[in-house]
């Protein structure tokens, strides 16, 4: 998932539509879960802003470091930058707990779901395949689940995947991690009584036991 920026040519120039798909571009990469979007993201954004400074006027680039003496530039400036932070709020918002957040999170019927989704993001006919529902019956725990924050989804061409929320992820991954915490806790708890009490076995043992017999065999010459 990249951004194009054929469509940039200067800001004067370049159409408000770019600088929307821009937005939108951002808002879709803060869903996803792994880094390597993010930093694409970064280097995307890096790219565009050098492309603007390098052809801005210093009108411009006073406005940029809040010592532009034109009042009217300046608000545009910071609306632009409060109504950006604004998007970003309200995109937030909708990958937040709702009240069926962690009771969504707990339901047996929908372990498999989750284990499939850790590993990425999963269109409905694949979560179909992969827990041996309809895909009506998936569409339908996918819709629920995107009302209480726990999953997202986003479209490419036709295919439409759903992904876990960063929320969701991180809580998902933490109990995963304390499950397997907890099956090393009870392995130990089992072993090392029984490997304690054989090992006082063997003290006690005389000390030709204790010794690990070998056995020659002896050739007659």
């Amino acid at each position: 998932m990249t951004l194009s920026l054929q469509g940039y040519q200067s800001l004067t120039d370049t159409p408000v539509a770019f600088f929307d798909k821009l937005g939108a571009h951002v808002l879709r990469s803060l869903t996803e879960a792994t880094s390597p979007p993010i930093e694409a993201l970064e280097r995307e954004l890096t790219g565009v802003i050098r492309k603007v400074l390098a052809g801005a006027s210093s009108e411009l680039v006073d406005v940029l470091q809040g010592t532009s003496a034109n009042a009217l530039a300046s608000d545009a400036y910071k609306l632009g930058k409060l109504s950006f932070a604004q998007q970003l709020v309200a995109s937030a918002a909708v990958s937040r707990a709702s009240d069926a957040f962690l009771d969504y999170l707990q339901e047996e019927r929908l372990k498999l779901y989750f284990l499939h989704l850790l590993q990425g993001a999963r269109t409905n006919k694949a979560l179909a395949e992969f827990t041996g529902e309809a895909e009506e019956t998936v569409s339908r725990k996918m819709k629920a689940l995107r009302a209480a924050g726990v999953t997202g989804f986003r479209r490419e061409g036709t295919y439409v995947y759903n992904f876990l929320t960063p929320s969701a992820r991180r809580l998902l991954e933490s109990q995963q991690k304390q499950a397997e915490d907890a099956l090393q806790e009870e392995h130990r708890a089992v072993v090392d009584p029984v490997a304690k009490m054989l090992k006082k076995i063997r003290q006690e043992q005389p000390a030709y036991l204790q010794s690990t017999p070998t056995f020659r065999t002896n050739h007659v010459q």
